[in-house]
């Protein structure tokens, strides 16, 4: 069995950016966040930008687990247990599904 790259949370209709920004609000484990490290394909490693991203702080390893809101739903840039936590939790509260890629 493969691991996600990451996972999509989809709904219809889609989350809006307003609903998206109320829970957030309502929540303290997340940290809005404009950059994260990334590792190009050349092996650089750089600061990379991103519009929309947060990083979920409440998992239980520690490790911040990142998200962004798209126009097509919201995108939990993680694999693996940490990435499937973060998007049932969303999934759950929007009554979206939750689409491994």
């Amino acid at each position: 069995m493969t691991t996600p790259l990451d996972y999509w949370v989809l709904r219809e209709p889609q989350i809006t950016e307003f609903e998206w920004a109320g829970f957030l609000d309502a929540r303290c484990d997340f940290e809005i966040c404009d950059s994260l490290d990334g590792v190009l394909p050349e092996k650089n490693t750089q600061k990379l930008s991103f519009g929309g991203l947060v990083l979920w702080l409440a998992h239980s390893s520690g490790a911040p687990v990142p998200a962004a809101y798209t126009n097509r739903g919201v995108h939990i840039l993680a694999g693996g247990e940490d990435g499937a936590q973060l998007a049932n939790l969303i999934a759950e509260h929007f009554g979206g599904s939750v689409h491994e890629t």
